[in-house]
């Protein structure tokens, strides 16, 4: 993979990390955990919020912008 390669994918890959991260933390069924494991994973990413839903909104701008100059 090439470096012209690796621009163009970058800004999706910012965009699927805070998706996911907004999603899990957001959604009210995933955000009530019934075991233990779930509950430590919902602690570590908490603090993760605003850096999810930052990654998300720049990286929804980054790539439409990439799809639309490309």
């Amino acid at each position: 993979m090439n470096t012209e390669q690796l621009d163009f994918f970058f800004p999706f890959i910012v965009f699927l990390y805070g998706f996911l991260v907004v999603f899990v933390l957001e959604i009210p069924v995933l955000s009530r955990p019934r075991t233990a494991q779930g509950q430590m994973l919902l602690q570590h990413l908490e603090p993760k919020r605003k850096f999810a839903w930052i990654c998300l909104c720049v990286g929804a701008a980054w790539s439409l912008q990439n799809l639309v100059l490309a």
